[in-house]
C-alpha cells in the first residue's frame, strides 16, 4: 500500500526533488574511458523490450478479503491443519462444525470459500512440496542471474503493459 503509493507519486512528479542527487553526481569526475563504457552498458539497457509471453503468476500471494482479524486467522488456521493433516481432516471438521457460523467458509457456496482453498493449495505446496518445485528452488538458489534475469523480465513486462494501456 505505503509504497504503492510513493511509486504513484513518483511518476506523477509529486516525488522527492532529486536535484540533491543531480548535484551530487555532477560533483564526480569520470574518466572518459569511464564514460565511454557508461554510453555502451546504457545501449545496452535500453534496447527495446518485446514481450514474447507474460511472466509466471506468482504462486504464493493471496490478497486477504475484509474480514475480522479473528476469522482471517480461523481461515488460515484451518486451511494449514487441513494442508498437514489432509482432507479426512477436513471432513472430520465440516461434520464436527457444521452447525458453527465460524467455520461456514468451508462450504462451497460460502463467499470465503475460494480464498481458503487458495491457502489450502499454497500451503500445502509448502508443506509438501512437488520434486520439480524443490529442483527449480535448488537451481534459483545457486544462481543468483537466473532469479535477477527473472525479476528483470517481469518489470519490463509491467511496464510494458503499463505503455499499453496509456
Amino acid at each position: 500500500g505505503y509504497y504503492q503509493h510513493k511509486v504513484k507519486d513518483f511518476r506523477e512528479g509529486k516525488g522527492q526533488d532529486p536535484s540533491g542527487l543531480n548535484q551530487a553526481v555532477s560533483k564526480l569526475s569520470v574518466t572518459p574511458a569511464a564514460q565511454q563504457k557508461q554510453q555502451e552498458i546504457l545501449k545496452q539497457v535500453e534496447q527495446p523490450f518485446v514481450p514474447k509471453e507474460p511472466p509466471p503468476e506468482f504462486e504464493f500471494i493471496a490478497d486477504p478479503p475484509s474480514i475480522s482479524a479473528l476469522d482471517l486467522d480461523i481461515v488460515k488456521l484451518t486451511a494449514q491443519f487441513v494442508a498437514r493433516n489432509g482432507r479426512a481432516f477436513l471432513t472430520q471438521l465440516m461434520n464436527r462444525e457444521q452447525r458453527n457460523f465460524q467455520f461456514d467458509f468451508l462450504r462451497p457456496q460460502h463467499s470465503l470459500f475460494q480464498y481458503f482453498t487458495k491457502l489450502l493449495e499454497q500451503y500445502t505446496k509448502v508443506l509438501i512440496p512437488p520434486k520439480s518445485m524443490q529442483q527449480r528452488l535448488r537451481d534459483e538458489a545457486k544462481s543468483a542471474n537466473s532469479v535477477l534475469e527473472q525479476v528483470k523480465y517481469r518489470a519490463e513486462w509491467l511496464k510494458y503493459q503499463e505503455a499499453q494501456k496509456a
